[in-house]
Parts: structure tokens; C-alpha cells; sequence
């Protein structure tokens, strides 16, 4: 394998490429797009590990981690493109490479599976949140043009209780959204302490 610095918009793996070329990529600095269908789904960062995992783990893990990467894999919903999203430092080797020293060193096969299990889980819980907030920002953006309308308020509180909507994501989409300009569903005083922090009662 080989060090490497990637600049904003390498590529570091393409849903298009075969077997033969895949590589593995475990990144240490910096930040990459996940994209499925060409669509942006989650960001990652130092820690994660990119390329054809699932074809190397259902290559050399058995047991219980593989039918979780198995199961992550398919969550995911197929392979993915990753780009750098700023300057990245990898450590990339070829996914030949690996089934070659698993051949060799077939005690590190367990170890891996564990790294690519957590990387899979990983990915799959970046993609949930920025679907949530996706989501959200759509409801928030209908609600704020709606606000002054009867039930408005309860069925935007209703959905964040329902989906697990944090104070400080509705917070921030509330000053991000052109819509919400007006500033409507504040949260209590006692529900934003970092926001009173300073003012005097």
C-alpha cells in the first residue's frame, strides 16, 4: 500500500469500478462525500474506511461480524462513490493485496472484520442523520411559510418528537432557513440555555 494526499474532489472509490481495481482506503485526515446514485447521503472523516468492503469481507470473514457487514452493506443500498471533500490523508492498498495476506496471515482476519463492521456502521449512521436533517429542513421550510396557520406549531413539535429532532438542529436550520427569517417556533427559555446565556433575566 501506499501514503497519500488527496486534494478537494479526488476520487477515492467509484460505485463503477470492478474488483480487479478496487482498492481499500483508510483515511486519517480530512473529509469525504459519500454518494449513491449521485446523490450526496453522508460525510466521513479520519477513522473511515472506503472502498469494496463488502467484497472483501464476504471474501474472508465468517461468523456473526460478517452477516452484520452483510446486513450493512444492503442497508447502504450498493455500492457508493467517495470524494475528498477538502485536503485528505489516506493510506490506500489494493483490495488484491489483501485477500493475498489474508491467504498468508489468516489470524488477521478477525481483526478486520471488526474494522470493516464499525466502518460500515459508521457510514450507515452518518447517512440516517443527514437524511433526518434533510427531512426536517423540507418540514421546516413548508411550516415557517405556514406558521400563523391553526396547528402549524403542535404538528412541527409533534414531528420532532417523532423523529427525534434535537433543540440545537432545530436551532440551527431555524437561523438557516431563508423561510424562517421571522423566527418562529422558538423553544422555550428553559430549552435553550445557550441562547440566555449572558442576558440578564
Amino acid at each position: 500500500g501506499e501514503w497519500l494526499w488527496l486534494v478537494d474532489g479526488a476520487l477515492l472509490a467509484d460505485d463503477a469500478t470492478d474488483g480487479e481495481e478496487s482498492r481499500l482506503t483508510f483515511v486519517t485526515e480530512g473529509l469525504c462525500e459519500v454518494r449513491i446514485g449521485g446523490r450526496a447521503v453522508a460525510e466521513i472523516g479520519p477513522g473511515s474506511v472506503v472502498g469494496e468492503m463488502s467484497l472483501v469481507v464476504a471474501d474472508v470473514a465468517e461468523g456473526d461480524a460478517a452477516e452484520e457487514v452483510a446486513a450493512a452493506a444492503v442497508e447502504m443500498g450498493g455500492p457508493a462513490t467517495v470524494v475528498a471533500s477538502s485536503s485528505v490523508r489516506c493510506f490506500s492498498v489494493p483490495t488484491s493485496r489483501v485477500r493475498e495476506l489474508l491467504q498468508e496471515r489468516p489470524e488477521l482476519r478477525r481483526p478486520l472484520e471488526g474494522i470493516f463492521a464499525a466502518a460500515l456502521a459508521g457510514k450507515i449512521s452518518a447517512m440516517n442523520e443527514e437524511m433526518k436533517q434533510r427531512n426536517y429542513r423540507a418540514v421546516l421550510e413548508v411550516a415557517c411559510a405556514m406558521d400563523d396557520y391553526v396547528g402549524i406549531p403542535t404538528s412541527l413539535e409533534q414531528y420532532r418528537q417523532r423523529h427525534a429532532v434535537s433543540d440545537d438542529l432545530h436551532l440551527r436550520l431555524l437561523e438557516d432557513i431563508p423561510q424562517c427569517s421571522h423566527r418562529p417556533f422558538q423553544l422555550p427559555r428553559a430549552a435553550a440555555p445557550a441562547l440566555a446565556e449572558g442576558v440578564p433575566p
